[in-house]
């Protein structure tokens, strides 16, 4: 009977140590799937995001402060186009002339976004703003405004998520930054920067 216990014993603490150290290999290899996995879809958002302000810029000459804003224009307004003929610099104007036309910027950036469907642009949009893999709805930060820069007013903007947000409750924890020493959970992706006229990601 008492041998009988032992092996039951001795059976339960090799399973008990052999999912540790399965847990202990496995861990470290479902988190970096996952952050990969994870980082992806967020920079992929962040890309079109930018691509959508940059849109907003060649619109009103500069960034939306908010995901609305961002939206509406696109969704409303056209972009100006000016074709120029002859020679701009002729003293006497002669030759030179101009022609103004304006093409739907909806129709421009939903061949960009959703293969040239119109209709399905105002729901990518809307959807832009949400964080991929968030457990809470949260959606990106953004930031614009004008500001003056080596003596000249440009416009600037910033969007960004911080990591753990999109890591969730699991991932986002501090225990793996054991796994990975370059891993922040409190670091932000981002692009733009709200003090120079710069629209390049941290993830580049």
């Amino acid at each position: 009977m008492i041998k009988k216990i032992l092996t039951i014993v001795i059976l339960l603490l090799a399973v008990f140590m052999g999912y540790g150290l399965y847990k202990t290999i496995q861990e470290p290899i479902t988190f970096k799937n996952e952050k990969s996995k994870r980082e992806a879809a967020v920079i992929q958002n962040l890309k079109d995001i930018r691509t959508a302000q940059q849109a907003y810029r060649g619109i009103t000459g500069g960034f939306a402060h908010s995901f609305d804003t961002l939206s509406q224009v696109i969704l409303n307004d056209s972009f100006q186009l000016i074709q120029i003929f002859g020679d701009p610099d002729d003293p006497t104007g002669a030759s030179f002339t101009s022609d103004t036309s304006y093409i739907i910027a909806a129709d421009s950036l939903a061949k960009v976004f959703t293969d040239g469907d119109v209709a399905a642009l105002e729901s990518f949009l809307s959807e832009l703003r949400d964080v991929p893999y968030g457990e809470n709805n949260e959606t990106f930060e953004i930031a614009a405004e004008l500001i003056e820069y080596e003596s000249i007013e440009v416009w600037v903007t910033e969007v960004r998520v911080q990591k753990k947000v999109f890591m969730g409750s699991e991932y986002g924890k501090e225990k793996y930054t054991n796994y990975d020493d370059r891993y922040d959970p409190s670091a932000y992706l981002r692009f733009g920067d709200m003090g120079s006229p710069n629209l390049s990601g941290n993830w580049e």
